[in-house]
């Protein structure tokens, strides 16, 4: 199967997956890859995922980020941590194995688990005027593929 063959696509408003219409059915679970980085709780998003398909979901979103703070995917800019990365690893593993799509978000809004907040502040450390988080949008080191361009690129490859 071609790698662009697994991705949902658009034609029109109506989602599409392998030329067939897609009906979406699912849930969010922020938490997925958190549980993943410590093999003694990866039976949860086994189960999880099992407990899904068999209530016939087929799409699942979870957190792909966690910037700076306590079990951090990224420590700071460029510099990850790979117990997390496994962790996420796992998440799309079992995904697959249960038949299931990832919607992956790769920040958060609000501070929790760092989010634009964090990228602020690690923009401010390296020099940049920031007068609010809403910056987060507009400041050029994080649209200049330095930032979050950056962590969100890593994470797809």
């Amino acid at each position: 199967e071609a790698a662009d063959d697994e991705f949902i696509k658009t034609k029109g408003v109506q989602l599409m997956l392998n030329g067939s219409p897609y009906y979406a059915n699912g849930f969010n679970a922020y938490w997925l890859m958190y549980f993943a980085s410590d093999p003694s709780q990866r039976n949860k998003v086994s189960s999880t995922f099992q407990e899904a398909t068999n209530h016939g979901q087929n799409i699942a979103r979870t957190w792909a980020f966690s910037d700076g703070g306590y079990k951090p995917l990224q420590y700071s800019p460029g510099s990850y941590n790979e117990e997390m990365f496994q962790g996420l690893d796992f998440v799309l593993a079992e995904a697959r194995k249960y038949g299931m799509k990832v919607i992956l978000s790769l920040v958060n809004n609000y501070e929790n688990f760092g989010g634009k907040k964090q990228y602020v502040e690690w923009a401010r450390s390296q020099g940049q005027s920031i007068n609010s988080e809403d910056d987060f949008f507009t400041n050029s080191l994080m649209k200049k593929k330095r930032m979050y361009s950056t962590v969100s690129e890593d994470i797809v490859q």
